[in-house]
């Protein structure tokens, strides 16, 4: 995904859309906040993948969107 955001830099492009694959049947959307670490502490290294994909959101300079096909879970 971090190779995509490089090439959509180069395209004047208003939004991006993510979404899962067609042919995958799960895709997660959402994060659990109880799983978080307490405060002060970097949950994630900077080198972690998961933290150079948000950087790289965090940076493009045109909207970023999550589609998400159906929700299979509710709040309490």
């Amino acid at each position: 995904m971090l190779v995509a955001f490089e090439q959509f830099k180069a395209k004047d492009l208003r939004a991006v859309v993510l979404r899962s694959a067609v042919s995958e049947k799960v895709w997660s959307a959402g994060h659990d906040v109880r799983e978080l670490p307490k405060a002060d502490t970097d949950p994630l290294p900077y080198n972690d993948p998961l933290e150079q994909l948000l950087r790289a959101v965090k940076a493009f300079l045109v909207h970023v969107l999550a589609r998400m096909a159906r929700v299979l879970g509710r709040l309490p």
